[in-house]
Protein backbone atom coordinates (compact mmCIF):
# COMPACT_ATOMS: atom_id res chain seq x y z
CA UNK A 1 0.00 0.00 0.00
CA UNK A 2 1.13 3.28 -0.72
CA UNK A 3 -1.45 5.90 -0.86
CA UNK A 4 -4.26 6.47 1.73
CA UNK A 5 -7.80 8.58 1.39
CA UNK A 6 -7.94 10.16 4.84
CA UNK A 7 -10.84 11.12 6.93
CA UNK A 8 -10.75 13.90 9.80
CA UNK A 9 -12.51 15.39 12.17
CA UNK A 10 -12.38 19.37 11.74
CA UNK A 11 -11.52 19.93 15.58
CA UNK A 12 -8.58 18.80 15.45
CA UNK A 13 -5.21 21.09 15.94
CA UNK A 14 -4.55 22.63 12.07
CA UNK A 15 -0.89 21.55 12.58
CA UNK A 16 -2.21 17.73 12.96
CA UNK A 17 -5.73 18.36 10.89
CA UNK A 18 -6.03 20.34 7.93
CA UNK A 19 -2.58 21.73 7.66
CA UNK A 20 -1.27 18.45 7.82
CA UNK A 21 -3.12 17.13 5.40
CA UNK A 22 -2.27 19.44 3.05
CA UNK A 23 1.27 18.81 3.53
CA UNK A 24 0.04 14.83 2.80
CA UNK A 25 -1.69 15.62 0.07
CA UNK A 26 0.96 17.76 -1.77
CA UNK A 27 3.55 14.72 -1.13
CA UNK A 28 1.30 12.23 -2.85
CA UNK A 29 0.69 10.06 0.02
CA UNK A 30 -3.32 11.34 0.70
CA UNK A 31 -5.14 11.48 -2.66
CA UNK A 32 -7.87 12.79 -0.74
CA UNK A 33 -8.04 14.45 3.19
CA UNK A 34 -12.17 15.15 3.71
CA UNK A 35 -12.99 16.85 6.67
CA UNK A 36 -15.86 15.21 7.94
CA UNK A 37 -18.51 17.20 9.69
CA UNK A 38 -18.43 19.70 7.25
CA UNK A 39 -19.64 17.46 4.59
CA UNK A 40 -22.62 14.94 3.77
CA UNK A 41 -22.74 11.22 4.15
CA UNK A 42 -23.17 11.31 0.49
CA UNK A 43 -20.48 13.25 -0.80
CA UNK A 44 -17.78 11.27 1.26
CA UNK A 45 -18.98 7.78 -0.09
CA UNK A 46 -18.68 9.47 -3.51
CA UNK A 47 -14.86 10.77 -3.10
CA UNK A 48 -14.01 7.38 -1.66
CA UNK A 49 -15.75 5.30 -4.46
CA UNK A 50 -14.16 7.20 -7.21
CA UNK A 51 -10.81 7.10 -5.30
CA UNK A 52 -7.55 5.26 -6.74
CA UNK A 53 -5.67 4.89 -3.13
CA UNK A 54 -4.68 1.57 -1.72
CA UNK A 55 -6.26 2.26 1.85
CA UNK A 56 -9.02 4.51 3.95
CA UNK A 57 -7.50 5.97 7.00
CA UNK A 58 -9.75 7.68 9.57
CA UNK A 59 -8.21 9.90 11.87
CA UNK A 60 -10.40 9.35 15.63
CA UNK A 61 -13.25 8.07 14.14
CA UNK A 62 -15.27 8.28 17.13
CA UNK A 63 -15.78 12.01 16.28
CA UNK A 64 -17.36 11.27 13.30
CA UNK A 65 -20.42 9.51 15.23
CA UNK A 66 -21.94 6.87 13.48
CA UNK A 67 -20.77 7.25 9.65
CA UNK A 68 -18.36 3.90 9.74
CA UNK A 69 -21.02 1.50 11.32
CA UNK A 70 -24.40 3.59 9.63
CA UNK A 71 -22.15 2.77 6.04
CA UNK A 72 -20.24 -0.24 7.13
CA UNK A 73 -21.34 -2.50 3.69
CA UNK A 74 -21.10 0.36 1.29
CA UNK A 75 -17.38 1.28 2.72
CA UNK A 76 -16.65 -2.42 2.65
CA UNK A 77 -17.33 -2.58 -0.98
CA UNK A 78 -14.49 -0.24 -1.74
CA UNK A 79 -12.75 -3.61 -1.26
CA UNK A 80 -9.96 -1.38 0.42
CA UNK A 81 -8.46 -2.01 3.99
CA UNK A 82 -9.57 0.03 6.71
CA UNK A 83 -7.63 1.88 9.08
CA UNK A 84 -7.54 3.80 12.03
CA UNK A 85 -5.73 6.26 14.68
CA UNK A 86 -6.57 7.32 17.84
CA UNK A 87 -4.63 9.78 19.29
CA UNK A 88 -6.70 10.02 22.68
CA UNK A 89 -5.78 8.06 25.70
CA UNK A 90 -8.35 5.70 26.31
CA UNK A 91 -7.94 2.63 28.32
CA UNK A 92 -7.71 3.80 32.11
CA UNK A 93 -8.96 7.16 31.67
CA UNK A 94 -11.42 8.09 34.22
CA UNK A 95 -13.13 11.40 32.35
CA UNK A 96 -16.38 9.78 30.67
CA UNK A 97 -16.72 10.02 27.10
CA UNK A 98 -13.53 8.60 26.07
CA UNK A 99 -14.72 5.51 25.93
CA UNK A 100 -16.35 6.33 22.92
CA UNK A 101 -12.90 6.09 20.77
CA UNK A 102 -12.80 2.85 22.09
CA UNK A 103 -15.72 1.59 21.34
CA UNK A 104 -15.80 2.87 17.39
CA UNK A 105 -12.71 0.49 17.01
CA UNK A 106 -14.69 -2.47 15.38
CA UNK A 107 -14.90 -1.51 12.43
CA UNK A 108 -11.49 -1.56 11.46
CA UNK A 109 -8.84 -4.17 9.77
CA UNK A 110 -5.76 -2.12 11.62
CA UNK A 111 -5.85 0.26 14.12
CA UNK A 112 -3.12 2.99 15.23
CA UNK A 113 -2.93 4.73 18.30
CA UNK A 114 -0.93 7.43 19.69
CA UNK A 115 -0.96 6.03 23.33
CA UNK A 116 1.03 2.66 24.24
CA UNK A 117 -1.68 1.26 27.28
CA UNK A 118 -4.26 1.66 24.15
CA UNK A 119 -2.38 -0.07 21.75
CA UNK A 120 -1.84 -2.79 24.55
CA UNK A 121 -5.40 -3.17 25.05
CA UNK A 122 -6.46 -2.98 21.49
CA UNK A 123 -4.28 -6.33 21.31
CA UNK A 124 -5.65 -7.87 24.14
CA UNK A 125 -9.05 -7.81 22.74
CA UNK A 126 -7.47 -9.70 19.26
CA UNK A 127 -7.27 -6.32 16.76
CA UNK A 128 -4.54 -6.14 14.75
CA UNK A 129 -3.58 -2.87 16.61
CA UNK A 130 -0.27 -0.91 16.65
CA UNK A 131 1.36 2.28 18.40
CA UNK A 132 2.27 5.08 16.34
CA UNK A 133 3.82 8.68 17.15
CA UNK A 134 1.73 11.99 15.73
CA UNK A 135 2.47 14.00 12.81
CA UNK A 136 2.69 17.71 12.38
CA UNK A 137 2.44 20.13 9.03
CA UNK A 138 6.15 21.28 8.76
CA UNK A 139 5.82 23.59 6.40
CA UNK A 140 3.19 25.32 8.74
CA UNK A 141 5.32 24.97 11.87
CA UNK A 142 8.93 25.24 9.92
CA UNK A 143 12.26 26.08 11.93
CA UNK A 144 13.03 29.51 13.15
CA UNK A 145 15.82 31.84 13.45
CA UNK A 146 18.76 30.34 15.73
CA UNK A 147 18.12 29.69 19.24
CA UNK A 148 20.26 32.73 20.45
CA UNK A 149 18.50 35.34 18.70
CA UNK A 150 15.48 34.58 19.95
CA UNK A 151 13.54 35.99 23.41
CA UNK A 152 15.83 33.47 25.87
CA UNK A 153 12.70 32.49 28.22
CA UNK A 154 9.83 29.94 28.05
CA UNK A 155 6.75 30.09 26.20
CA UNK A 156 3.54 27.77 26.92
CA UNK A 157 0.68 27.67 24.19
CA UNK A 158 -2.39 25.64 24.99
CA UNK A 159 -5.47 25.20 27.29
CA UNK A 160 -5.45 26.26 31.10
CA UNK A 161 -9.38 25.56 31.10
CA UNK A 162 -10.34 22.15 32.40
CA UNK A 163 -13.10 20.72 29.82
CA UNK A 164 -13.05 17.69 32.82
CA UNK A 165 -12.66 18.70 36.45
CA UNK A 166 -8.97 17.96 37.60
CA UNK A 167 -7.31 16.96 33.95
CA UNK A 168 -5.22 19.68 33.95
CA UNK A 169 -4.60 20.27 37.46
CA UNK A 170 -1.06 19.81 37.43
CA UNK A 171 -0.61 21.72 34.30
CA UNK A 172 -1.99 24.98 36.06
CA UNK A 173 0.28 24.17 39.49
CA UNK A 174 3.46 24.41 36.87
CA UNK A 175 1.86 27.10 35.17
CA UNK A 176 1.33 29.59 37.83
CA UNK A 177 4.75 28.90 39.75
CA UNK A 178 6.82 29.20 36.54
CA UNK A 179 4.58 32.15 35.64
CA UNK A 180 4.95 33.92 39.21
CA UNK A 181 8.29 33.33 39.08
CA UNK A 182 8.92 35.25 35.30
CA UNK A 183 10.09 31.90 33.92
CA UNK A 184 7.33 31.57 31.54
CA UNK A 185 4.81 33.30 29.52
CA UNK A 186 1.34 31.88 28.83
CA UNK A 187 -0.52 32.52 25.59
CA UNK A 188 -4.11 30.96 25.70
CA UNK A 189 -4.55 30.47 21.70
CA UNK A 190 -7.84 29.12 20.63
CA UNK A 191 -7.06 25.81 18.42
CA UNK A 192 -8.29 27.52 15.40
CA UNK A 193 -6.90 27.95 11.48
CA UNK A 194 -7.00 31.45 12.22
CA UNK A 195 -4.29 31.43 14.91
CA UNK A 196 -1.71 29.33 12.94
CA UNK A 197 0.43 32.21 12.22
CA UNK A 198 0.41 33.61 16.04
CA UNK A 199 1.41 30.66 17.10
CA UNK A 200 4.57 29.80 14.72
CA UNK A 201 5.37 33.47 15.44
CA UNK A 202 5.50 32.54 19.64
CA UNK A 203 7.93 29.18 18.38
CA UNK A 204 10.05 32.03 16.61
CA UNK A 205 10.32 34.31 19.17
CA UNK A 206 11.14 32.18 22.20
CA UNK A 207 13.91 30.18 22.83
CA UNK A 208 12.31 27.43 24.61
CA UNK A 209 8.56 26.14 24.72
CA UNK A 210 7.04 24.47 27.69
CA UNK A 211 4.83 21.32 27.31
CA UNK A 212 3.33 20.82 30.65
CA UNK A 213 1.25 17.72 31.76
CA UNK A 214 -1.62 16.78 29.43
CA UNK A 215 -4.01 14.08 29.14
CA UNK A 216 -2.39 10.52 29.36
CA UNK A 217 1.16 9.58 28.89
CA UNK A 218 2.58 10.46 25.29
CA UNK A 219 3.89 13.58 23.96
CA UNK A 220 1.24 15.78 22.63
CA UNK A 221 0.41 18.07 19.13
CA UNK A 222 2.66 20.92 21.15
CA UNK A 223 5.67 18.96 21.21
CA UNK A 224 5.58 18.53 17.52
CA UNK A 225 5.29 21.93 16.45
CA UNK A 226 7.33 23.04 18.53
CA UNK A 227 9.89 20.65 17.29
CA UNK A 228 9.28 21.56 14.10
CA UNK A 229 9.99 25.27 14.81
CA UNK A 230 13.45 24.74 15.94
CA UNK A 231 12.42 25.97 19.63
CA UNK A 232 13.95 23.98 22.50
CA UNK A 233 11.12 21.94 23.78
CA UNK A 234 11.41 21.46 27.79
CA UNK A 235 8.09 18.94 29.02
CA UNK A 236 7.49 18.18 32.03
CA UNK A 237 4.27 15.04 31.14
CA UNK A 238 4.11 11.59 32.65
CA UNK A 239 6.06 9.51 30.42
CA UNK A 240 5.54 5.65 29.02
CA UNK A 241 9.06 5.38 27.81
CA UNK A 242 7.29 3.78 24.58
CA UNK A 243 5.28 6.99 24.13
CA UNK A 244 8.97 8.76 23.97
CA UNK A 245 9.18 9.21 20.14
CA UNK A 246 11.36 12.68 21.41
CA UNK A 247 14.25 11.41 23.68
CA UNK A 248 15.33 13.39 27.10
CA UNK A 249 18.73 14.89 26.45
CA UNK A 250 18.69 14.03 22.91
CA UNK A 251 15.84 16.27 21.48
CA UNK A 252 14.12 17.70 24.43
CA UNK A 253 14.54 18.42 27.97
CA UNK A 254 12.66 16.24 30.41
CA UNK A 255 11.11 17.88 33.81
CA UNK A 256 10.45 15.93 36.70
CA UNK A 257 6.29 16.96 36.66
CA UNK A 258 6.11 16.15 40.31
CA UNK A 259 8.44 18.31 41.57
CA UNK A 260 7.24 20.98 43.70
CA UNK A 261 7.12 24.59 43.18
CA UNK A 262 10.32 25.64 44.08
CA UNK A 263 12.30 22.77 42.86
CA UNK A 264 10.30 23.37 39.59
CA UNK A 265 11.55 27.00 39.04
CA UNK A 266 14.78 25.87 40.09
CA UNK A 267 15.18 23.72 37.47
CA UNK A 268 13.96 25.94 35.04
CA UNK A 269 15.85 28.49 36.02
CA UNK A 270 18.99 26.23 35.51
CA UNK A 271 18.44 26.03 31.59
CA UNK A 272 20.60 27.54 29.13
CA UNK A 273 18.95 27.82 26.13
CA UNK A 274 21.76 28.64 23.50
CA UNK A 275 24.07 25.47 25.13
CA UNK A 276 20.69 23.41 24.31
CA UNK A 277 20.52 24.33 20.99
CA UNK A 278 21.54 21.32 19.64
CA UNK A 279 19.10 19.45 21.04
CA UNK A 280 16.36 21.78 19.34
CA UNK A 281 18.47 21.10 16.27
CA UNK A 282 18.16 17.18 16.21
CA UNK A 283 14.58 17.19 16.97
CA UNK A 284 13.92 19.95 14.18
CA UNK A 285 15.78 17.57 11.76
CA UNK A 286 14.29 14.20 13.04
CA UNK A 287 10.79 15.71 12.80
CA UNK A 288 11.10 16.88 8.96
CA UNK A 289 12.58 12.94 8.76
CA UNK A 290 10.10 10.58 10.41
CA UNK A 291 7.01 13.02 11.76
CA UNK A 292 6.12 14.61 8.89
CA UNK A 293 2.63 13.56 7.57
CA UNK A 294 3.56 11.79 4.51
CA UNK A 295 5.99 10.06 6.61
CA UNK A 296 4.02 8.89 9.78
CA UNK A 297 1.34 7.95 6.52
CA UNK A 298 3.76 6.00 4.59
CA UNK A 299 4.85 3.72 7.63
CA UNK A 300 1.36 3.05 8.83
CA UNK A 301 0.36 1.83 5.30
CA UNK A 302 3.83 -0.52 5.58
CA UNK A 303 3.06 -1.41 8.73
CA UNK A 304 -0.75 -2.63 8.12
CA UNK A 305 0.11 -4.38 4.76
CA UNK A 306 2.60 -6.53 6.49
CA UNK A 307 -0.07 -7.29 9.20
CA UNK A 308 -2.69 -8.44 6.81
CA UNK A 309 -0.38 -10.09 5.20
CA UNK A 310 -0.03 -12.28 8.21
Amino acid sequence: MKTVDVLYHWGEPPAFGELAMADALADGVALNAICMGLTTDAAVLETLSKSKSDAILSVSPAQFGEFHTKNAATIRSFKKPLLSFTSEWCDGNPIRGYDLFDQSENVFDVRFYGQACDADNSVLRGRLSFLSSLWVSTTAFSAGPPVAQRKQKLVFIGDTNEYAKGVYAQRRRMLDALESNGLVDVLVVEKSIDTVAQVRNAYAEYAGVFCASSNGKNQGIRVYEAASSGAVVVEAQPMDVRNEFFKNGIHRIAIDPSLDAEALCEAVSAIDFVSSAEVAERRQALVMEKYKPSAVFTKMLATADKALKG
